[in-house]
């Protein structure tokens, strides 16, 4: 009789210690989510340089790439000032050289012509391509990891494209149980 006793006490502890003791709670609706920021190009242009490799943990305010901006203008530019406008004097000069004797028929029509150049050279206006270049650089908006949209140094890419994202280190688990485990679902739990 005693024997069944003590049976009977070790059976009821050892249902008592697992009844008290917390039971794992399984789902299937799980994962590790952490945010991500998109880092897009401020202009179109070729990207100069990348600081940063795949998967490379960068730092708020880090420099992650620069994009060089090219842009051509045509101006109009005013003639140079040593081209002169031919006044009515040296037409006179010259006419009056060549009546005198001075310079032959060739000669007086090469002054006639040289004169008459320099006057429209003094009139038209040059154009003039400038060519201008600028550089953006674009830096980490948060602390975490790149993950670099398949571009490297030189490719072109355009205003508001998606260059890289990075991840950030700050990561959480969500899941999702069934209701009627609620009860044996506790904090702190692993």
């Amino acid at each position: 009789v005693i024997l069944v006793l003590i049976l009977i006490a070790i059976f009821g502890g050892i249902i008592a210690f697992n009844h008290k003791r917390p039971r794992p709670v399984e789902t299937l609706s799980a994962y590790i989510s952490s945010d991500s920021v998109s880092i897009q190009a401020d202009n179109s242009g070729k990207i100069k340089s990348l600081s940063v490799k795949q998967d490379e943990k960068v730092q708020k305010g880090q420099v992650i790439a620069e994009i060089e901006t090219s842009k051509s203008v045509v101006k109009s530019v005013d003639p140079s000032p040593q081209t002169h406008k031919p006044t009515e004097q040296e037409y006179e000069n010259v006419a009056i050289m060549y009546k005198d004797g001075v310079i032959s028929q060739e000669e007086y029509d090469k002054h006639l012509a040289n004169l008459k150049k320099a006057e429209t050279q003094s009139e038209k206006p040059v154009s003039q391509v400038v060519y201008t270049s600028h550089i953006t650089k674009i830096y980490a908006p948060i602390d975490g990891t790149i993950v670099l949209n398949n571009l490297k140094e030189g490719d072109s890419i355009t205003k508001e494209a998606i260059l890289a994202k990075v991840n950030s280190s700050h990561k959480e688990v969500k899941a999702y149980f069934p209701v009627s485990t609620e009860k044996e679902i506790q904090t702190g739990r692993e």
